[in-house]
């Protein structure tokens, strides 16, 4: 399976975490089998020949783990100043010490002795670190430690990776959802203020309003039931709106009402139900 870069390099740090606890073994000397004992430079060769790449000689190439046991020991080819060496042919792959993304290497040395480390992310390493310590988790060191030695380069593991021939899968494109608008704030109709205005325009001259924006809005509900005329929707709460034989009346009727319930003076339930499919609240 291709693999996208972010996965490699959770790979690589997954593994490498997974080994935290194992032996540290020289690579120069002869010691008890199995071989997932470790020195620093083995344990990063060990790391990507697992994924694929074999840092070493700097080509793409699954190697076998464990190796057939050597009679008798013989240094592992794997070396810091190898996988240097290596690195060193193919410019692309060094990155700065800022630019350290989990799974890069990092080689620190000075005359005769070399070390390296992976960046896990969260300012940690994991390494084979020493006799003493066996494979473990420390503080990512800055450009000087690990006894003197001083930062010699560092490594991305995915560009080496690809110098080398890798082909990493394209990220699924990251799809950014719609932005969602807050809800529009329905109008409020106040079954007081209808049964006040069918009181007052009722009885008044023609085209009298007492609340009309609320009125104007249970008509439209009418309306656009079947139930009013057009030329009728003018926020006059008048007989041809609410009352006998009205378009209110009407509507009730359309609901299930009768005898005292279907009036066509507006009740809770009724104008809540008309309200909710013509887009005001009842208070």
């Amino acid at each position: 399976m291709t693999l996208t870069e972010a996965q490699f390099r959770n790979d690589l740090v997954k593994t490498g975490i997974a080994q935290v606890g194992h032996l540290y073994r020289d690579s120069s000397v002869p010691t008890n089998w199995p071989p997932e004992q470790f020195d620093c430079s083995v344990f990063m060769h060990w790391l990507n020949a697992k994924h694929g790449v074999n840092i070493d000689s700097g080509k793409l190439e699954s190697l076998p783990w464990p190796p057939p046991e050597p009679r008798p020991w013989h240094k592992y080819q794997g070396y810091t100043l190898d996988q240097q060496y290596a690195a060193h042919q193919h410019p692309s792959s060094t990155v700065a010490y800022s630019s350290l993304k989990p799974g890069d290497r990092l080689y620190y040395d000075k005359p005769g002795e070399h070390h390296v480390v992976m960046f896990i992310g969260n300012n940690k390493v994991v390494h084979a670190a020493g006799t003493d310590y066996g494979v473990i988790i420390s503080a990512l060191p800055g450009t000087y430690g690990f006894g003197g030695k001083s930062l010699t380069m560092c490594v991305s593991a995915t560009r080496f990776a690809m110098a080398v021939g890798y082909k990493f899968s394209a990220a699924p494109p990251v799809v950014t959802p719609p932005p969602v608008k807050p809800p529009t704030a329905l109008p409020t109709v106040f079954m007081s203020h209808i049964l006040s205005a069918i009181a007052k325009d009722g009885p008044a001259a023609q085209g009298h309003t007492t609340y009309k924006a609320e009125v104007l809005l249970v008509e439209s509900g009418l309306q656009s039931e079947g139930l009013l005329a057009a030329s009728l929707v003018d926020g006059s709460a008048g007989t041809a709106s609410f009352g006998p034989g009205s378009a209110y009346q009407k509507w009730q009727v359309r609901l299930g009402y009768t005898g005292a319930d279907a009036d066509g003076v507006p009740g809770v339930a009724s104008l809540t139900t008309l309200g909710k499919k013509h887009g005001f609240n009842v208070v």
